[in-house]
């Protein structure tokens, strides 16, 4: 199964929800760095950024780049939006992607043709408000392939 990719560059969206855990995040991304938090007892990112560990429930956490690549593991075709702001967007596709760093994240897929399972995507920017991602045959080179 494939779905429909938009073509805007900048998608529109909704201003996080910002908590003391996730600050740092958003910051990163507003400063155009793609970060993850890893634990300094196990050695393994996690997302989303909390206070502990979901590993191991360690707190000695530090904050650190990360490649923005991986693997597309799930997908799902917006077609009725589910909040005024997105009027006027659909169809869009939202991801569920393994980074190559361990994590699965969620963000919306920009250009690049039909999604398929094990494709891999890119964060191609930071930011914005949403993460975003774009296939790998769409970008001349990644720093991070799986």
């Amino acid at each position: 199964m494939t779905g429909p990719v938009t073509e805007e560059e900048t998608p529109v969206g909704l201003a996080p929800e910002v908590d003391i855990d996730s600050a740092w995040w958003w910051q990163a991304l507003d400063a155009g760095q793609f970060m993850l938090p890893l634990c300094r007892e196990c050695g393994r990112h996690f997302f989303p950024p909390i206070s502990s560990c979901t590993h191991c429930g360690a707190q000695d956490i530090e904050h650190v780049s990360a490649c923005g690549g991986g693997s597309v593991y799930s997908w799902i075709v917006v077609h009725i939006p589910q909040h005024p702001v997105f009027e006027g967007t659909p169809p869009y596709t939202i991801l569920a992607v393994d980074l190559a760093e361990g994590p699965r994240i969620f963000g919306r897929l920009l250009r690049g043709g039909p999604v398929q399972p094990g494709a891999a995507v890119q964060v191609p920017q930071c930011g914005c408000c949403l993460t975003v991602y774009r296939s790998m045959r769409s970008l001349v080179s990644s720093s991070c392939l799986m």
